[in-house]
């Protein structure tokens, strides 16, 4: 087996990055790949990671930002490519925090803000979405009784444990409204 040198490590970097240019996505994965066993370097493992990215394999593009995040915190390409394998895989909390991260390290990132504003946009609109899931769950399903702390002074009608409504409840609800008390808070 040849010893290898540092122009091996840069010819193959430079055939990674030519077979990117041309969209030879899988050529260029293999140069990337063959280079970081050389060298483990932030910016091959930061260049893999866009081909994973390019190729939706979503879970290596992680690995290798994460990577290369670990080797160079610094490393703003990292962090935006983490965070766009994390916004395709619909993780737009962890997404908008790397690309937030891009942002701080470099001001004048247009495509990180915009990715961040996307995330939050479709953070609300999740949150929405669960929200009017519920819509047809009544309020009272929706409540446990048992988060409800009412004082020992309190001395009108309560309900069961089980936040059943029976009818000697509502009629000591009724003599309790005509006695002029009123119903405690919760």
């Amino acid at each position: 087996m040849a010893v290898s040198t540092p122009e091996d490590f840069d010819v193959l970097k430079s055939k990674g990055n030519a077979c990117f240019n041309e969209c030879l996505y899988s050529q260029a994965l293999s140069f990337y790949s063959d280079a970081l066993k050389l060298k483990n370097d932030p910016i091959i493992l930061c260049n893999r990671a866009l081909v994973h990215l390019k190729c939706e394999n979503f879970g290596s593009a992680l690995s290798d930002s994460s990577a290369a995040i670990a080797l160079n915190p610094q490393n703003t390409k990292a962090y935006y490519r983490r965070g766009m394998a994390y916004f395709a895989l619909t993780k737009f909390t962890l997404a908008g925090r790397d690309f937030k991260k891009s942002i701080l390290l470099s001001p004048t990132n247009h495509a990180a803000r915009s990715r961040f504003e996307e995330c939050k946009k479709n953070i609300k609109r999740l949150k929405f979405e669960a929200a009017i899931s519920n819509v047809n769950i009544r309020a009272s399903e929706r409540l446990n009784i048992d988060d409800f702390f009412v004082g020992e002074s309190y001395d009108g009608p309560c309900l069961d444990h089980d936040g059943k409504t029976t009818e000697s409840f509502i009629e000591s609800m009724v003599v309790h409204f005509k006695n002029g008390k009123q119903i405690h808070k919760r």
